[in-house]
């Protein structure tokens, strides 16, 4: 039996309750695979609302996408004692409980700042490295099949940590379906699964991306996983001492086995893009690299109209409880009598009857 509109509204607020950032971050994960430009094979698993005779509506997904407010407005409504039907469809919430609670093959859990620094220990990195922004602890389902292969290989054996440098947007299916060797381009030393000890040089390979645009975590994303692996020496390979110049780098790790290897934490890396919503000609762009500051030639009144664009839930909220504010106040006995003394003046300003 699926669960009413209203048990998931309850399923999705306990959710971002539970762990705000983490929501975010899966549907900043999901947005950016679908708002890619290889989507078609990023966005995997693919909600199956918008299949239809096996085709993929992309236009109708991201137009709901859109529509999904950020976590601390959506927790507004979901509080608030009127109908939030007017303002969150049933396609948003379907996709919204589709994206955070029905079908992801993981969880992720924030890790606090207290504990960055005991995280990024875990492969020994030795050089100095930029400090990610976010840190995200990946928790398997019991029925991935993938983490139950993993753990009965490497019983007996030793596991240690490497840094996996990547782009945001292929990250979803990544945590999804595991990391595939046969999907990697780079193959300078051999095929496989290419890796690193330092964060440094994992983030040359860590592009930053369009996340989600009302995420937390920023709209501008780059990541980098850190990941488990069995140091099998048959599937792993280093640099060794006396090597030829044509071998392995050093500080890189060349891996042959998928199964071998699993996302643990997701290092985050965010910031947020100025998005400039305006209708202005060349001349405002002039004027706008000239100044270097968008408040300098921005009015208050373009400030503002440019802000409610970014956040109609918020503006929607407000003109619903100034409605109410004013059906009770027109039923007020007051208000008859400051509507005559408003007619006086008008009358005796403008002199008609």
């Amino acid at each position: 039996m699926h669960p009413s509109r209203e048990e998931k509204l309850q399923e999705i607020k306990s959710c971002i309750e539970n762990d705000l950032l983490a929501s975010d971050l899966k549907i900043s994960l999901f947005t950016s695979a679908a708002k890619s430009f290889k989507k078609n094979f990023l966005l995997n698993p693919f909600p199956s609302a918008y299949l239809k005779d096996d085709i993929k509506d992309f236009d109708r997904l991201i137009e709901d996408l859109d529509q999904i407010p950020s976590l601390e407005e959506l927790l507004v409504i979901l509080m608030a004692e009127f109908d939030n039907t007017v303002l969150i469809s049933n396609a948003v919430i379907n996709l919204l409980h589709w994206i955070l609670i029905d079908y992801l093959k993981y969880d992720a859990e924030t890790v606090p700042k207290s504990k960055h620094e005991e995280i990024l220990s875990l492969s020994k990195s030795t050089g100095k490295y930029q400090a990610p922004n976010y840190i995200f602890r990946i928790n398997y389902k019991e029925t991935s099949a993938a983490e139950k292969k993993f753990n009965q290989l490497k019983i007996g054996q030793k596991t240690k940590f490497a840094y996996h440098g990547t782009k945001f947007c292929n990250a979803y299916t990544i945590l999804n379906y595991g990391l595939q060797q046969h999907l990697n381009k780079t193959a300078l030393f051999g095929e496989g699964l290419y890796f690193a000890f330092e964060i440094q040089v994992s983030l040359l390979f860590s592009q930053s991306v369009g996340g989600w645009q009302n995420s937390k975590i920023g709209n501008l994303v780059s990541c980098i996983a850190i990941c488990e692996y069995i140091d099998d020496p048959n599937y792993s390979k280093i640099r060794k001492e006396n090597a030829k110049n044509n071998d392995i780098p050093q500080n890189y790790l060349l891996i042959t086995n998928n199964e071998i290897v699993r996302v643990r934490y997701l290092m985050i890396y965010g910031s947020n893009k100025p998005i400039i919503k305006s209708s202005s000609s060349s001349n405002s762009l002039k004027a706008l690299t000239s100044t270097g500051s968008v408040e300098e030639i921005q009015t208050r009144q373009g400030l503002f109209l440019s802000w409610c664009r970014r956040n109609p839930l918020i503006v929607s909220v407000f003109l619903y409880m100034l409605l109410l504010i004013l059906v009770g106040f027109s039923n007020h006995r007051s208000f008859e009598h400051y509507k005559r003394m408003i007619l006086d003046f008008l009358k005796r300003r403008f002199k008609f009857e």
